[in-house]
């Protein structure tokens, strides 16, 4: 049967990796295990087994092969050495060549003296796989014979490890012989001198010629290594190399010399010799590339290398240089900053650094000296242009902090970048306006650091680059959240080449400026809207005051008939409109707090029977009153209004169905035992944004469509809250919704009590006579029904001059009613008439503004009383009962 060995031969690349028999190939023992061998051979692995045999160990132990693959190797042995054979093992697979003797057993059972020879098998790694175990049957042979075989083998054995093989060649005829075969030649070994010439390239075959030559005649000894090329081509590959050593040894009878040797393969050194020539080559080639120096220096201070540019440096000759010792090649160094470094190099085996002026070659140097163990490697390099830059850069550095502390008195924010615009400069004002971490700026780029619009940086730096300077202001976030207006100043630095190096930017805080600008004509825009307001107001009211009039009395008249219901709508609307012109009005010149004691249950009844019948169906209302008796110091009407609005606006935000919720408490101060007013307004909207949150105050800002809101109702809200010592806040999570906390304080005073409704028969004026005085016919018209409805006597008069010549002509006036604004002759005017007249007649007077602080003292201490249009029937005939009522009847005198 086939060897295991050479089924693993046959095996296809990487099937059957086995390490023992590749461990065998590659030690060139394989032939030991042909079938020519008289000694019987086997392999075992690392674990002593044997994994292939020769026939000879068949023949010899009577055992097929078959039975013996597999075994362990000391069952070959008798039982009772078997464990000194496993210790020779044990030695072999530890890497050691042993022998030793043994009792072996054949399958009869006959017992054998066997020598045995044990060959340690090693991998690529050195590691031992197995072992090659060669075995003699003593009883066999002579002693003598037995020696032969034995040193014949391990001398064969001895040649294949050592590659080494002998030769002859008999000098006349040109035969060679050899001991065996050259591996390295793949069975070409040449038989004779033309054979072994013909592998040769011509000045190999050259050389060997000579040599032979001069051996034979000089009887010297014969030493060459030669190039052989077996299979005749030009492929390196192929080129083997083998030394041949040998001399004359034999002369025949007939007198022919025969030279005799060893042939050697040295192929492995003669590539490893060219590649280490080829490195040495390219590392000299490299260094003295190099634009550094560079010298090596022995453990006797002496240089052995140096190269090219370290030539340069010393400025001698090479020759000058190599073999003589440093301090004589560089004198100058023994005594300066460079000596000690060297020295502790050596002596400590570190690596050490100095740098300095070298004054004999006029330049900064800096030398590095490494320990090689037989000396220093030293590597030297010019550092002028680099220390003369870092001396300017210093001295630049200096001139700059001195700047910089000019600079860091500026309250402006200046900053240099480079036109990456990564910060290579900022002074204090720019750390502080930024709110920057003043060791974390420098090499930022300003977008890292900043927010702001990245077009808008584009563009500036764009023009910078193009015209050299930009200006514009720049909105920015600071990395602590604060948003600023920045006026910002760019002028393009350029370096000594007149080349673009970087970019220097001024900034001011123009933020609170800008505020201020903006309140400013904000408040320019409010006073023109209040003077807007104040023409328009009394034109308006003298619309709306007819209206509501018309509407009462329509309303009295058409009492339980359907068309009731219509005269009240208009009635509504006007009330509307005349509540919008004081909104407007009120937002515009401000809020003035009243000082009268209100009943804050009283309030919110108020505010249920005003926006009660007003909400969209399927939205419901649910009031919570304070504790009975809570009063708060103000203006009843504003505090509805504010109420009202608020109200409004969240029946506005419902999808219906839907709920508002006010819900009234005292909650005890902070800072006292007294308490403060609570009123909650919450709805069940649609919630806001935080957008919409943000600029939920701004005048005339509305989320409502074009026509449905001004924008004022909130502003309007938050100024009477203020002006009644008060605030406001708001909640919401713009999806469930809106809540609004106002806070007022609560006054410790009792409530006042309840208003007296209108009775018909009280106000009656049992004839006595009004003087109306207003330039609008329709308002004259309408009051004057309404008195006579109520039992007066009614004088008309469209001016304050027809009025007094009426006056003056009627001698029996109990009161004027005058209008303010009236073209010809005004009612201020007519009061003063009356004054000088003497006349103690009572006088109410009527405005379409709310404006009875612009009257003088003196007038308004005259008047009985002050309405304000539109008006209503109740509050005219009260006032004007009022006023009458402060005097006796047949009032002139």
């Amino acid at each position: 049967m086939p060897l295991a060995y050479e089924k693993w031969q046959a095996a296809p690349e990487g099937a059957s990796p086995s390490p023992v028999f590749r461990a065998l190939h590659a030690a060139r023992l394989d032939s030991f295990l042909a079938d020519s061998q008289d000694d019987g051979v086997m392999v075992i692995d690392a674990q002593g087994v044997i994994i292939d045999g020769n026939l000879a160990l068949s023949r010899r132990t009577g055992y097929a092969r078959g039975e013996v693959l597999g075994r362990p190797m000391i069952d070959v042995v008798v039982p009772a050495q078997r464990r000194r054979i496993q210790a020779a093992i044990d030695d072999a697979l530890a890497g050691d060549g042993v022998r030793a003797r043994a009792d072996g057993v054949k399958r009869s059972g006959e017992l054998c003296d066997l020598a045995i020879t044990f060959v340690p098998l090693f991998d690529d790694d050195r590691t031992v796989v197995g072992a090659l175990v060669i075995t003699q049957n003593l009883s066999e042979a002579s002693e003598a014979e037995r020696t032969r075989q034995r040193d014949t083998a391990l001398l064969e054995l001895a040649s294949r490890i050592a590659g080494v093989v002998g030769w002859t060649l008999e000098l006349a005829t040109g035969a060679l012989g050899w001991s065996g075969e050259l591996p390295e030649l793949r069975g070409r070994t040449p038989r004779d001198l033309a054979a072994l010439t013909a592998m040769l390239g011509p000045a190999d075959a050259a050389r060997l010629a000579r040599a032979l030559e001069r051996c034979a005649r000089e009887q010297r000894t014969l030493d060459i290594t030669l190039a052989l090329n077996p299979d005749r081509d030009d492929s390196p590959t192929s080129e083997r190399h083998v030394r041949l050593v040998g001399r004359v040894s034999v002369s025949r009878p007939d007198g022919s010399r025969v030279l005799s040797g060893a042939a050697h393969d040295v192929t492995a050194a003669v590539v490893e010799q060219r590649q280490r020539i080829a490195v040495e080559q390219l590392l000299s080639s490299t260094v003295n590339a190099m634009t550094d120096g560079f010298a090596v220096i022995d453990a006797q201070w002496r240089v052995s290398f140096v190269n090219d540019r370290m030539v340069e440096f010393v400025g001698l000759d090479r020759a000058a240089i190599i073999g003589e010792l440093l301090w004589d090649v560089i004198p100058e160094i023994v005594g300066s900053e460079f000596e000690r470094p060297f020295r502790d190099a050596v002596e400590q085996s570190s690596t050490v650094q100095a740098r300095g002026w070298w004054s004999e070659r006029g330049i900064w140097i800096d030398v590095t000296a490494y320990p090689t163990g037989q000396g220093l490697a030293v590597h030297l390099r010019d550092i002028t242009e680099t220390e003369t830059a870092r001396q300017a850069y210093a001295q630049a550095q200096e001139q700059l902090a001195t700047l910089g502390g000019l600079l860091d008195i500026s309250r402006d924010a200046i900053v240099v970048r480079d036109l990456d615009h990564r910060i290579r400069y900022a002074n204090a004002g720019a750390i502080a306006l930024y709110g920057w971490d003043a060791d974390a700026v420098i090499g930022f780029t300003a977008d890292e650091l900043l927010e702001l619009d990245s077009e808008l940086r584009v563009q500036a730096t764009t023009a910078v680059l193009a015209q050299g300077h930009w200006a514009g202001r720049v909105a920015v976030r600071t990395p602590d959240g604060r948003d600023l207006v920045v006026a910002s100043r760019w002028q393009l630095m350029r370096d000594d080449a007149g080349q673009p190096e970087s970019i220097l930017s001024v900034a001011v805080d123009i933020t609170e400026e800008l505020a201020r600008e903006e309140a400013l004509r904000r408040a320019e825009r409010l006073e023109s809207l209040g003077t807007f307001a104040g023409g328009i107001a009394h034109d308006l009211n003298n619309v709306l005051t007819p209206i509501t009039l018309a509407a009462q009395l329509l309303g009295h008249s058409l009492a339980g008939t359907p068309d009731a219901e219509t005269a009240e709508m208009i009635e509504t609307a006007a009330r509307r409109g005349a509540a919008m012109v004081r909104q407007v009005l009120t937002f515009a010149r401000g809020v003035e707090s009243g000082t009268d004691p209100v009943d804050v249950g009283a309030l919110l009844a108020e505010l249920e029977r005003m926006v009660g019948e007003t909400l969209a169906e399927g939205v419901s209302l649910a009031i919570t009153p304070p504790p009975v008796g809570t009063v708060v110091v103000g203006d009843a009407t504003q505090l509805l209004q504010v109420l009202v609005n608020l109200v409004s606006n969240a029946n506005d935000a419902i999808t219906a169905p839907g709920a508002i919720t006010v819900d009234a408490r005292l909650e005890p101060r902070d800072d006292a035992g007294s308490s403060v007013l609570v009123i909650d307004v919450i709805d069940t909207g649609h919630g806001m944004s935080p957008e919409v949150i943000a600029r939920l105050w701004e005048p005339f800002f509305t989320t409502k469509p074009v026509g449905k809101g001004t924008g004022l109702g909130l502003p309007m809200v938050a100024a009477i809250l203020r002006a009644h010592g008060g605030s406001i806040d708001v909640d919401s999570d713009g999806r469930t919704g809106s809540r609004f906390t106002l806070t007022l304080p609560a006054a410790d005073v009792a409530a006042p009590a309840a208003p007296v409704s209108v009775d018909d028969d009280l106000v009656r004026g049992d004839g006595r006579i009004v003087l109306v005085v207003d330039d609008e016919p329709a308002i004259r018209r309408l009051v004057r029904q309404l008195l006579v409805a109520h039992g007066y006597r009614v004088e008309v008069a469209p001016s304050g001059a027809e009025a007094q010549r009426q006056f003056a002509a009627t001698p029996s006036v109990d009161l004027v009613l005058s209008d303010v604004t009236m073209p010809d002759g005004d009612g201020i005017d007519l009061v003063r008439w009356l004054m000088a007249s003497a006349a103690s007649v009572p006088i109410v007077l009527m405005s379409g503004r709310e404006d009875a602080g612009s009257i003088p003292d003196e007038v308004r201490a005259r008047c009985a009383g002050f309405l304000v249009k539109p008006l209503t029937s109740s509050t005219l005939l009260m006032a004007v009962h009022t006023a009458l009522d402060r005097r006796p009847r047949g009032g002139r005198s």
